[in-house]
């Protein structure tokens, strides 16, 4: 996606700022361009001239981070059309060129800008300017826990009244159906409701309006179908098979590599945003364990059983839960693995 822009652009391969996450960085001026490149000495980035400022929605749509060595107020009327939200957008870094100042702009916690910010510098011997007031105030920002600890954010919008009691020196209610460890910070209270709460849980809930409910990523979903069963088959029967346990706790749907193209199934992925993970039949074999067989999958396969068995290829600690399912033209099997939150 990026070769029509390759007149502009320098790629450099370093020190990656996470995991996966791509990161580009423009300039302006001659000493723009100086800790641009100072910047691209220490992680992995691809650098831009001021003439792809032209192009800014395609980098602010497919790039995790933006760090612009330039004016704050440029940055500002460059991105501002583009925003949508702290979920989605990526993380804004925007610097002085001679690198005094590197300021987390946007998405400070869930994007990441404000540590690329103080990375940025430390690379550059500057100041980090971060604004988020459960930093400045040292306190835990649960957006960040959740990010840290592999929690999805059920209601993204209610963290602004957790943050602003935990700011304001009120106290939150903290409810966790998975293991915590870590010193839990006092101002916030284990198993006792307060005017603002965190509920960790992997199961369906109604919250109150100013409570957050974080869901674990515990599961592995094993699945098996025939060829080309719809999306919409796919879906009811996954919602059905969970019953009360909710899809944003899926880590994972598994499968054999037969199925890596089956489409019902990556729509069902796409939709909500899980990975894909296929094996072979030989690599599903190996697995150690009693599971349920059936010959006609035997004979289409070349394995007695995919769904559960794909569950235990992608972690061999994973304890099934859930056992083979059939439903029409589809089976689902759910498996559970370790998962601890961390203070």
């Amino acid at each position: 996606m990026i070769t029509s822009f390759q007149n502009s652009m320098t790629r450099i391969l370093k020190q990656n700022l996470g995991d996966n996450m791509n990161t580009a960085v423009f300039y302006i001026t001659d000493n723009g361009k100086k800790t641009a490149l100072k910047i691209s000495e220490k992680i992995e980035c691809d650098v831009f001239d001021k003439e792809s400022l032209k192009n800014i929605k395609f980098y602010f749509d497919n790039y995790d981070s933006l760090i612009f060595i330039m004016a704050t107020g440029i940055v500002v009327r460059k991105i501002a059309e583009f925003l949508k939200s702290k979920k989605t957008d990526p993380a804004v870094i925007v610097c002085d060129d001679k690198g005094k100042f590197a300021i987390s702009l946007l998405s400070g916690h869930i994007g990441g800008a404000n540590e690329i910010a103080i990375k940025i510098a430390e690379i550059l011997g500057g100041t980090p300017v971060i604004t988020t007031s459960t930093d400045v105030n040292e306190k835990i920002a649960f957006d960040v826990f959740a990010k840290k600890n592999n929690l999805y954010i059920k209601n993204i919008e209610n963290i602004k009244y957790v943050s602003g009691d935990i700011v304001n020196g009120k106290n939150v209610g903290l409810f966790s159906d998975v293991d915590i460890k870590g010193n839990i910070p006092k101002y916030i209270i284990e198993n006792k409701k307060c005017e603002s709460n965190v509920f960790i849980t992997a199961l369906k809930k109604d919250i109150d309006k100013r409570d957050v409910c974080l869901v674990p990523k515990k599961y592995i979903l094993g699945i098996g179908c025939k060829k080309n069963t719809p999306f919409c088959n796919i879906n009811n029967a996954v919602y059905d098979f969970l019953k009360n346990i909710d899809v944003k706790s899926i880590k994972a749907v598994t499968s054999i590599d037969l199925k890596k193209n089956e489409k019902g199934i990556i729509d069902f992925c796409n939709n909500e945003n899980i990975d894909f993970i296929t094996f072979t039949s030989k690599e599903l074999e190996k697995v150690e364990g009693e599971f349920s067989k059936s010959d006609f999958v035997l004979k289409t396969t070349g394995v007695s059983n995919v769904c559960e068995r794909s569950i235990k290829c992608f972690d061999e600690n994973a304890v099934i839960i859930k056992n083979k399912t059939i439903y029409k033209g589809i089976t689902l099997a759910l498996g559970e693995i370790d998962f601890v939150c961390r203070f």
